[in-house]
């Protein structure tokens, strides 16, 4: 059935001769087929799914990342999950953004992304949150100097503030890309 929970499953088989005991075997049931792209992305970043082997013209019930506390509700076409339709031969295509909260702010972590349609069939597809990096253009440098920097796995649309040596206060600040990409320059100190 299409509710058959995702994972290893036992199946067992005997004859009405047989009591208690009869062969069993293991199967691991697999989600539908589903992919993100892209399959790395950051917080508030937007995906889209392709998926097939759903229910034919059916809406579907939920899209969560990373976890139940983490369900999409709208997507970025301003459609709600539930409005959402399978085509004529079960067939999705659907973009959202990334929830943002601190599971999927974790950088180097892989979570599933599972949608489920209203009959109940289920596809999980797996994201990738990259790892943060800062590059600067010099490995040594000079008071007055500028460094110029970037940088990738910031949270989507986010400022990202840099400071320098033991300040707290910001060199600069800057905002990530829709892909959590930075980059900007600021001057070294003179004091």
């Amino acid at each position: 059935p299409s509710t058959t929970p995702l994972g290893t499953q036992t199946v067992t088989v005997k004859d009405s001769a047989e009591s208690s005991s009869g062969r069993t075997s293991t199967i691991t049931i697999a989600g539908l087929s589903v992919t993100s792209t892209p399959s790395s992305a950051v917080a508030n970043q937007a995906i889209t799914v392709s998926a097939s082997g759903f229910t034919a013209s059916t809406a579907l019930a939920s899209i969560s990342v990373a976890g139940t506390a983490n369900t999409v509700t709208t997507l970025t076409d301003s459609t709600a999950v539930t409005d959402k339709t399978t085509d004529s031969s079960g067939n999705l295509v659907a973009t959202f953004k990334i929830p943002v909260d601190e599971v999927t702010r974790t950088p180097g972590s892989t979570h599933k992304i599972i949608i489920t349609d209203d009959s109940g069939r289920i596809g999980e597809a797996f994201l990738t949150i990259p790892s943060r990096t800062l590059v600067l253009d010099q490995a040594e440098s000079r008071r007055g100097s500028t460094l110029n920097f970037t940088g990738d796995g910031y949270q989507a649309s986010s400022t990202v503030s840099i400071t320098y040596g033991s300040s707290t206060t910001p060199r600069t600040t800057v905002t990530a890309d829709s892909a959590g990409h930075i980059s900007g320059s600021f001057t070294v100190s003179t004091t």
